[in-house]
């Protein structure tokens, strides 16, 4: 039986490969939020939580909101934090206010001043919804 390697061209993939994941590492860093890229955080959603105080922040990643509902009272500030490697957007189900475009590390903020449900999603993923209930203080 005749083995074959990977002959010139295969590895010279691999130097090439290796080379990119070093030169990466040295230069690339970590995100900011603890990110760390494709890490915690990454996007798999697996790693550190929200870098926001509990109760008053969303985090994005694994292409879903977490907490995917958030119980506030009116007056509140949300913050929204993408710890994803994809981009995400918050936007309200009834369109009446949106983040744009929200790149890996970046985050939204907006006030609940009214009590009410207020449902939101990704425009990029339709399936990552979210919602806001806000009380009366």
């Amino acid at each position: 039986m005749r083995t074959q390697g990977i002959g010139w061209l295969g590895a010279g993939l691999v130097v090439v490969g290796l080379a990119l994941i070093v030169v990466g590492s040295a230069v690339g860093g970590p995100a900011r939020f603890g990110t760390g890229g494709y890490g915690p955080g990454g996007m798999m959603g697996w790693g550190a939580g929200p870098t926001a105080p509990a109760g008053t922040s969303v985090r994005m990643a694994g292409s879903r909101f977490e907490p995917a509902t958030l119980n506030v009272a009116a007056g509140t500030t949300i913050r929204w934090f993408n710890d994803d490697a994809l981009p995400h957007t918050v936007t309200a189900a009834d369109i009446s206010w949106d983040s744009g475009n929200l790149a890996p590390s970046e985050a939204f903020e907006r006030r609940f001043d009214s009590p009410g449900t207020y449902g939101y999603l990704c425009r990029y993923h339709p399936g990552m919804t979210g919602t806001i209930v806000v009380a009366a203080s």
